[in-house]
């Protein structure tokens, strides 16, 4: 399992490695903050917000020059390799969701600061599926692909968050716990 980590041996490789998991800790920082009531806009959760995207979108450049030499076919085989060390088959286009994630967290923080009152009318499919989409591909980040005290935090991490969810979703009697700050609604 040692081969799904990679090894940082240069400092850019050591920075793209921390850029991801701080953009994680501000992920989490972010979900906790909107199950305790504040809404996406608040001015800490959307700041939050929007520097895990940008430490995101710096984890993926970086690590596609820093691991991989700036070659997109080598960072599909990797991803591939991983892939099949643990699933046991073989799976490169996995990195596309990894760009897909990047993407929609840099377009929907974007649209927090920029649009606040547009983004509070957003559907709820939108702001469920991007909260599911994004804790999914966090999830498989921190544990499914990781070993070591990445996996330990990754789960204490998906223990606190769902621990929060279930008490927010008790104490309003909702399904729905202002994840991306929305309430439950009639529709």
């Amino acid at each position: 399992m040692t081969e799904l980590i990679p090894v940082a041996e240069s400092l850019s490789q050591h920075l793209s490695l921390w850029a991801i998991r701080l953009a994680f800790v501000a992920l989490f920082l972010s979900l906790w903050l909107q199950m305790a009531g504040r809404s996406a806009t608040d001015r800490p959760v959307a700041n939050l917000w929007l520097l895990g995207a940008i430490l995101a979108l710096a984890h993926s450049l970086g690590s596609l020059w820093s691991f991989h030499g700036g070659s997109q076919a080598a960072a599909v085989e990797a991803t591939a390799r991983q892939t099949e060390v643990l699933l046991g088959f073989r799976f490169g286009a996995g990195l596309y969701f990894n760009y897909l994630f990047v993407g929609l967290w840099g377009l929907d923080a974007v649209l927090r600061k920029v649009c606040p009152d547009r983004y509070h009318r957003m559907p709820r499919w939108y702001l469920l599926g991007l909260a599911c989409f994004m804790t999914l591909i966090a999830f498989s980040a921190l544990v499914v692909f990781k070993t070591g005290w990445i996996r330990a935090v990754g789960w204490i991490a998906t223990g606190l968050l769902t621990y929060r969810w279930w008490r927010c979703r008790r104490a309003r009697g909702s399904d729905l716990p202002r994840v991306s700050g929305v309430t439950k609604s009639t529709s």
